[in-house]
């Protein structure tokens, strides 16, 4: 495989279109077995590198990241962690996530769009996107109760498809939505529960409870329901690294919850959180380093002892 691969990279080749040929054509297991899990480690990093440029931008010269929002970098961030539990498949390397996410909810903000007209009112425009998103019977969002620590309530394109998610997951899936409408939305991280701002009608949404409003007293009850004192700094948008901390340690804590998760894949997925998690800290060079070392060493461990690599 060594070989394969240098003589692959020689040629000018890219270094996961190499792993990926190897892992689908090669005749020999091991070999199969050793180019799928250095495609997902070069995945990992691929992820990492992405989420480097969108949180922590420095150049100017870089117009795609430059000239975003906080909004748009915040949905690139979350796309992003997306992408990183994907499935890598012998049918295609490139990785659609990002289409998927998008196109999905460019439809559906279409849809609602078709429902306005020129002299409504912004609330009369959120009622529809609420009508939409939490009382249609077939474009309903909800609240997965039922399996409220399934890691993939984090992931966005699961939960566009299964329309069930955690309340930071549904949160966000509102601001995205509600961004293509030029409606602004905001994140606010209240101890032990996420709702969304509407800060142009001065109201709180809490998406998981079925798009119900909320007031400063409502969001207050919650606060002081988890036992804690309210305080101002509560009811502040959180910026997307905190968001995407946020995501992170559901993702982690899902992962400790859940055995049915198999031991190399959960350490697989465990150590691309660490990595992500250390990016989203604008980490200094070792943290990184730490990282790389983290990912290659479940990599190498599971290859040298025979285990299934497994889809994520």
């Amino acid at each position: 495989m060594l070989y394969a691969f240098s003589h692959g990279m020689a040629r000018g080749a890219e270094a996961m279109d190499i792993c990926w040929k190897l892992w689908k054509h090669h005749k020999n297991t091991e070999t199969r077995m050793f180019a799928r899990g250095f495609l997902r480690m070069l995945h990992c990093g691929h992820v990492c590198a992405g989420m480097v440029r969108i949180l922590h931008n420095n150049n100017n010269n870089d117009h795609d990241i430059s000239n975003h929002s906080p909004g748009e970098r915040l949905e690139e961030a979350c796309i992003l962690t997306s992408a990183m539990f994907r499935e890598i498949t012998s049918i295609d390397l490139k990785d659609t996530t990002a289409d998927m996410v998008k196109g999905t909810l460019q439809q559906m903000a279409n849809e609602i769009q078709n429902e306005f007209t020129p002299q409504m009112s912004l609330r009369s425009k959120l009622r529809r996107v609420h009508a939409y998103l939490f009382d249609n019977e077939g474009t309903r969002f909800s609240g997965n109760m039922e399996n409220y620590y399934d890691y993939r309530n984090s992931l966005l394109h699961i939960s566009l498809d299964r329309r069930k998610a955690i309340p930071m997951t549904l949160a966000l899936l509102y601001k995205f939505i509600c961004r293509r409408l030029d409606i602004l939305v905001e994140i606010v991280g209240l101890p032990g529960h996420i709702v969304a701002h509407v800060p142009d009608l001065d109201t709180f949404v809490d998406v998981f409870e079925g798009g119900r409003y909320l007031t400063v007293e409502d969001c207050t009850n919650i606060v002081t329901a988890y036992g804690f004192p309210m305080q101002q700094s509560y009811l502040n948008a959180l910026p997307p690294e905190l968001v995407v901390q946020r995501i992170l340690n559901n993702l982690e804590n899902c992962l400790v919850r859940q055995p049915a998760v198999g031991h190399a894949t959960s350490a697989r997925q465990r150590a691309s959180i660490t990595a992500l998690r250390a990016i989203a800290n604008n980490p200094r060079a070792e943290q990184l380093e730490e990282c790389r070392h983290l990912l290659v060493l479940t990599w190498v461990s599971e290859a040298c002892v025979g285990t299934h690599i497994s889809d994520w």
